[in-house]
């Protein structure tokens, strides 16, 4: 027998009873060493309090476009983010993004008809506790700007970081 553990709870021990006898287990596995009846009760404890960014979009596309008839572009976000918080205390955390300068253009974050350049780390989601989203009902969007004269056919890729802090301003 297994005593499985998840990514919250961790095995403590087994209470082990059979014919009237007490065993006190704390290993993870068990063999019954004979063919008794046994009544188990296993003690389980939350791990470690925990925060994590589980996982950031896979693929940020913002597609191939004709040269010369747009200047702005949005992406379609492919995959999730996902934040895990198990602390007791749940405090505040921010998720920011960051892109690398381009090599033709510039990205923005557009939110309430603003654009904020990301060329700094800029805040996404402000939350407590765990979170999830995969961007359909998103009140921000990703700009790629590039103007007409900067514009070239090719292949181009972007590096976008994901942060997730405690320290909320």
């Amino acid at each position: 027998m297994s005593f499985l553990e998840t990514d919250r709870f961790s095995f403590l021990q087994a209470e082990i009873i059979s014919n009237g006898e007490k065993l006190i287990y704390t290993k993870s596995t068990w063999s019954a060493p004979k063919h008794y009846y046994y009544e188990i009760y296993a003690k389980f404890q939350q791990k470690t309090e925990l925060l994590r960014l589980l996982t950031v979009p896979d693929w940020i596309d913002f597609g191939q476009r004709a040269i010369g008839t747009q200047t702005m572009f949005y992406p379609k976000i492919s995959g999730q983010l996902e934040v895990q918080d198990t602390r007791t205390d749940s405090e505040p955390w921010q998720v920011t993004l960051q892109a690398e300068t381009p090599e033709i253009g510039s990205v923005y974050l557009q939110t309430a008809g603003r654009f904020v350049s990301l060329e700094e780390a800029v805040p996404l989601f402000t939350q407590k506790g765990s979170f999830i989203t995969d961007f359909d009902n998103w009140s921000k969007e990703l700009v790629l700007t590039v103007p007409i004269e900067q514009q070239k056919a090719g292949t181009y890729s972007l590096t976008f970081y994901w942060t997730l802090t405690t320290e909320v301003e």
